[in-house]
């Protein structure tokens, strides 16, 4: 009985866990309607592809794909809907952050 209650335990804590941290290489599709600029990188305006890895995420449009490092934030309450979060410099757009709609993750770009 003890061993039984252990295995389950085991288990359910593991959900929780897995649960609150974003899988490697999960993909959303996110729009981008203006073009921006991300950590050195230029996107044009389109939907994307974008796979979040634990360091990086891979934007990918049509055949080309640009990588870019990443601050991956897990917050209280699931977003219902993409947020997409610009910064206007002068004359550049800089994509600063990403709310994965359907998730807790907010990805945030220097």
């Amino acid at each position: 009985m003890l061993t039984k209650f252990i295995v389950v335990f085991a288990v359910v804590a593991l959900v929780a866990i897995a649960g609150s941290i974003p899988a490697k290489g999960l993909t959303y599709h996110v729009v981008i309607a203006e073009k921006a600029q991300v950590s050195g990188a230029t996107l044009q305006p389109g939907e994307y592809k974008v796979t979040v890895n634990p360091d990086k995420v891979t934007f990918t449009l049509d055949k080309t794909s640009q990588e870019v490092p990443v601050k991956i934030e897990t917050g209280e309450k699931k977003f219902s809907d993409n947020q997409v979060m610009f910064d206007n410099q002068g004359s550049q757009t800089l994509l600063k952050r990403i709310s994965l709609g359907g998730t807790k993750t907010t990805l945030t770009f220097n």
